[in-house]
């Protein structure tokens, strides 16, 4: 089966030559050219005081600093969607180099090309947590296979094709960032994409893969101070009450048009 084209990118430290290597493996042997674009490495910002971060809404929400590892990721995706929009690409596949492919995404990907006007964003998540949640039909690719819409926003974006469209609505969302780029992307009513997942999950991280962001960023401790530590709180409570909102908006307010196209 012949892959339309779609170019296709890897993100990947330029140092990382056994990923590189799984990664040209892996995809020669599905027959997807690619090109690696070289991952910026933060793990040594000074992330406080780095120009595209908000520090203060990352605070406010979160209790701590981004890492440095989550902000030279998120840039690497930016890069990507600038890239997309400066060379008008109509749409571009974009992988992380510890991501593993199943059978099935590549024709999953022919399918995905044909109905481009349908989607910005749609994200392959393999994990057995994803494939859990409550999900609904939107299009169908092929066999068992579907585009859907889910009732969260989980995380990942180890493996996704977005659009033109859809990389200029989430470029407006990141000039100064507090969220990592896989919540951001999952946050479809703040950048108002058609955000999607193909169930059943067609890529999984390899988790035997040392981190290149770093495990700290799974540190939940609460890094503040005085009066910012006494309502941190009620702050907290307020992001997770929006985001419940938010979730529960995209999921009813796209809900007969998503059914009648199905």
């Amino acid at each position: 089966m012949n892959l339309p084209h779609i170019p296709t990118f890897v993100i990947s430290l330029e140092e990382a030559t056994d990923r590189r290597e799984w990664m040209n493996k892996q995809l020669s042997e599905i027959g997807i050219n690619f090109e690696f674009f070289n991952a910026i490495d933060g793990r040594k910002f000074d992330v406080p005081n780095h120009p595209s971060y908000d520090k203060n809404k990352r605070l406010k929400y979160f209790g701590r600093n981004m890492k440095g590892g989550e902000i030279g990721c998120l840039l690497s995706h930016r890069g990507i969607y600038e890239k997309i929009i400066n060379d008008n690409l109509d749409m571009a596949l974009i992988l992380e180099d510890d991501v593993v492919l199943k059978g099935g995404f590549k024709q999953a990907i022919t399918e995905l090309t044909k109905i481009g006007d349908k989607f910005d964003v749609v994200r392959f998540l393999g994990s057995p947590k994803v494939a859990k949640h409550k999900n609904r039909k939107v299009a169908h690719l092929f066999d068992d296979f579907w585009m859907v819409r889910i009732k969260t926003t989980p995380g990942g974006t180890h493996a996704y094709i977005v659009t033109n469209q859809g990389a200029k609505k989430l470029l407006k969302h990141m000039d100064k960032n507090y969220l990592p780029v896989d919540t951001l992307v999952g946050h479809a009513w703040k950048t108002g994409a058609k955000s999607y997942i193909v169930q059943p999950g067609l890529a999984t991280q390899d988790l035997t893969m040392e981190s290149s962001i770093g495990e700290e960023r799974f540190d939940k401790s609460v890094d503040l101070k005085g009066f910012q530590k006494t309502i941190f709180p009620i702050t907290r409570a307020w992001f997770k009450f929006s985001e419940a909102i938010g979730k529960s908006w995209v999921w009813y307010s796209n809900y007969f048009k998503e059914k009648l196209n199905s």
